[in-house]
């Protein structure tokens, strides 16, 4: 998968793992850093 493809899937499903992590976490800056976390890793991959 190139930077473009990633790019548009993540744009596609952002605010899904967003929703996500803040149902777990109860935080919203913990969510959005688990988020980037996430994708992050996901990019490395």
């Amino acid at each position: 998968m190139n930077a473009a493809m990633f790019q548009t899937e993540i744009q596609r499903i952002e605010k899904l793992l967003y929703r996500i992590a803040r149902a777990y976490l109860n935080n919203e800056q913990d969510a959005e850093d688990a988020v980037q976390d996430a994708l992050i890793r996901a990019w490395e991959k």
